[in-house]
């Protein structure tokens, strides 16, 4: 089972979003980001990404963007910015981050981050016994096991 990194597929949303005259905010991107890699899960059983999604305030994050893309703060990035150029990905995975594109990509980044706080979400279940979402322990974990529940069962649900 091939695992990709997550600067890998946050480049290929990039792109795709600069095809289409967008520019992505970081937090925009971590959510789409974790939304491959769920729907992955959701779809296949499978992890898209080799790390782990952790829970914070405004939703799922998966640190290596974050540590990658915090220093363009609210910045909108474009394929100009990109470190470095991301490693080709198999159709498969491109067919994937096009499709979660199409469903995601017109949503802001808040929007985004209230889908992933829904009541039942992967990052609620994790985090609803904190009161103060602002005191959130670092590196609280979104385990694979919940995320790729709760995608199966949004796959049911579009399927009815």
């Amino acid at each position: 089972m091939t695992l990709y990194k997550a600067s890998d597929i946050a480049k290929e949303f990039v792109q795709i979003a600069a095809k289409y005259g967008e520019r992505l905010s970081h937090m925009k991107l971590q959510k789409l980001v974790y939304f491959a890699h769920g729907w992955h899960l959701g779809l296949t059983g499978k992890p898209l990404l080799d790390e782990t999604i952790e829970a914070w305030q405004y939703g799922p994050v998966i640190r290596s963007l974050y540590d990658e893309y915090k220093r363009n703060g609210s910045q909108l990035l474009t394929p100009h910015a990109l470190q470095n150029q991301p490693q080709s990905l198999p159709e498969a995975v491109k067919i994937l981050i096009e499709k979660i594109w199409n469903l995601y990509g017109h949503f802001t980044a808040f929007q985004l981050s209230s889908l992933t706080h829904e009541e039942g979400s992967p990052w609620y279940q994790v985090t609803h016994f904190y009161k103060d979402l602002a005191k959130l322990p670092q590196g609280l974990d979104v385990p694979d096991e919940k995320i790729a529940a709760y995608f199966a069962q949004q796959k049911s649900i579009a399927h009815e």
